[in-house]
């Protein structure tokens, strides 16, 4: 009985789910007719996990709320398992990874121990959706929307451009916990950046070859990277995003890293308050 290695399996299951249906279909039926064993994606009950793990059945029910009416405390009541850990008093980040498809394989060829056709073999297939509520001086909604990964630092970025969710305090230098991505090996070693208002500096943990201090106003834009082509798992937790430098440093003209999102959000503002205070200087 001939079955699909696994490495196959999940490099497969990858590029399926990154076609659109009905295209994921179509690919999984010649898949299935050039090989003995056959991967098709499957639907099966929705499954909802939070940052912290936990785990419900169903989707997540946003029809609840509504602009001017609903409060922060019915957005933390229905929500609150969801939250990402942002604090601010005008934003509410909910996140979570979201299953309602499964990749399975059937092993045929009839012959003695085959196993039955639609095993299930490749788990479930997980989407990561945000959540973004801004809420008014009085704790109202004023907007909700959900946003893709590819989208999240351009609405976070909208967002701290508004000054919604006020400046990162720099009256002492704030540090950050981010693991940065080596392309050479693929691995994500634990990295410090320190921001102060002059300055964004860099300090990986290890031989420190990476290591370096850049102006503020040197740091260029945030841009998502897919976790199919980076390798982050598919956990509401992580996300990977690459910082583009405008000056060559150790590490090179970007830097890509892994971070949680309370994390994401700080370098989000941290950035927006240097090109306002840049913005100001060329100005004046």
């Amino acid at each position: 009985m001939f079955q699909v290695p696994g490495s196959f399996r999940e490099k497969e299951c990858a590029r399926l789910v990154r076609l659109r249906l009905p295209t994921v279909a179509l690919a999984a039926a010649l898949l299935c007719a050039l090989a003995v064993a056959c991967i098709a994606p499957m639907r099966i009950p929705t499954r909802t996990r939070s940052v912290s793990g936990t785990e419900q059945k169903g989707k997540v029910e946003l029809d609840f709320l509504q602009v001017a009416t609903t409060t922060r405390e019915e957005v933390e009541a229905k929500l609150g398992w969801l939250d990402a850990g942002v604090k601010g008093e005008r934003l509410f980040v909910a996140r979570w990874a979201e299953s309602g498809w499964g990749v399975g394989y059937a092993v045929g060829g009839g012959g003695p121990g085959a196993a039955p056709a639609g095993e299930i073999g490749g788990g479930r297939l997980w989407g990561i959706h945000t959540l973004l509520v801004e809420f008014d001086e009085s704790g109202v909604v004023t907007s909700s929307q959900v946003v893709s990964e590819d989208s999240l630092a351009k609405a976070l970025s909208a967002w701290a451009a508004k000054s919604a969710g006020g400046e990162v305090d720099l009256y002492v230098p704030v540090r950050l916990t981010i693991y940065h991505r080596h392309f050479s090996d693929g691995a994500f070693p634990e990295a410090q950046l320190t921001l102060t208002h002059e300055t964004l500096q860099f300090e990986e943990t290890g031989e420190g070859k990476h290591n370096f201090v850049l102006p503020s106003q040197k740091l260029g834009r945030l841009a998502y990277v897919s976790y199919f082509a980076r390798g982050v798992p598919d956990e509401p937790g992580v996300i990977n995003h690459t910082l583009h430098l405008r000056e060559r440093t150790k590490a090179g003209k970007k830097l890509t890293f892994r971070s949680d999102v309370p994390t994401l959000v700080t370098l989000v503002k941290y950035l927006a308050q240097t090109r306002a205070r840049t913005k100001k200087k060329v100005t004046t």
